[in-house]
This record gives structure tokens, sequence and C-alpha cells, in this order.
């Protein structure tokens, strides 16, 4: 059974995720618009590329888990992914019988580590780092 301050705790790391995915999204979608006019322009050679988000969720300095997401079909197509879509993710309901938990609105990287990785609410509250490489 999870306590209020847990799930208080949760909303206020949604918070913090949701501004992680708009930054990331805001940054990948500029490496695009940068990367997308070279090949345009055939600069160097470049006829095609690749734009991928790598992020690795750390507590304590010890790896939880990782997370990958491939942006470049959804900006030439012009189509959202559930990152950073401002969509409610929330599950927990299935999970977790907490009215106010499951009334919160979750963003994707937080639905992403309790529903398809898996991890406790434990160690989800216990992330205290996130790196982020943006590849292209």
């Amino acid at each position: 059974m999870l306590d209020d301050k847990t799930v208080r705790d949760i909303a206020k790391l949604n918070t913090k995720l949701k501004k992680v995915e708009k930054r990331v999204y805001a940054l990948a979608k500029k490496e695009h618009q940068k990367v997308l006019k070279r090949v345009l322009e055939k600069e160097d050679g470049i006829v095609d590329y690749e734009l991928h988000v790598n992020m690795v969720f750390y507590s304590k300095e010890e790896e939880i888990t990782a997370y990958e997401e491939y942006f470049k079909p959804n900006f030439l197509l012009d189509r959202s992914s559930n990152f950073n879509d401002n969509q409610n993710h929330n599950v927990s309901s299935a999970l977790y019988p907490h009215l106010v938990l499951n009334a919160q609105k979750h963003c994707w990287l937080l639905h992403h580590l309790y529903d398809d990785v898996m991890l406790s609410w434990q160690q989800i509250l216990s992330v205290d780092e996130i790196a982020i490489d943006i590849d292209v």
C-alpha cells in the first residue's frame, strides 16, 4: 500500500520528468533541424542520418535503467511520439488501488519506469540523476 507522502513524491517526480521530456525533446528537435539542413545541402557528402536519445537513470551513482527513443521518424513525418506529448499516461489504477495516485496525470517517462520497466516506486523515487545523450 502506498502512503500519502509517497504519492506526493511521485507527483513531484512526475513534474520534474515532464520538464526533462520537454527539454530533451526541444534539444533533439534543434539537432534534427541542424542535421536536416546539412543533408538537404549535401554538406560534406551527408545523405542520411539517425537521431536518437539515450537516457540513463541513476540512484547514488548506480545505474537503475536506461531509455532510448528514436526521434527521426517522428520529426520527418511530423507525428508525435509518447515522449513529451502532454498526454496522460497514467495506468496505475491497473496496478495500485490508490485514488490520488490514479488521478494524477503521468508523463511518458514516469509511465515507462513503472509500467514498462516495472521498477518499484522506491526505485523510481531514488532516481537522483539522469544522464542524457542526443546522438546524431
